[in-house]
């Protein structure tokens, strides 16, 4: 006989990230109106899929702070590249 291993599950991190991306967002919302009615959408923990879920997943909206990952940054606008103004050659 194989050994039983008794471990405790803990409640997930961000219920409302049902595509488990880290983030919160219209994917999520999408999931709730595609399990409307039933247990697969419920992130209020009901065992229903319905109003409540939908303004749960409002409610967290964005980057989930179980540091799955974070926003991506924009980066730095790059200075244009100046050619220093040419002395005048002097005539003669």
């Amino acid at each position: 006989m194989g050994m039983m291993r008794n471990f405790e599950l803990s409640a997930p991190t961000c219920p409302a990230d049902l595509t488990h991306d880290g983030v919160v967002d219209v994917s999520d919302f999408l999931q709730i109106i595609a399990n409307w009615d039933s247990p697969f959408g419920d992130v209020t923990g009901d065992d229903r899929t319905d109003v409540s879920d939908i303004l749960t997943t409002i409610a967290n909206w964005g980057v989930c702070s179980a540091g799955f990952r974070e926003l991506p940054r924009r980066p730095a606008p790059s200075k244009p590249k100046h050619k220093s103004p040419s002395k005048p050659t002097p005539r003669k």
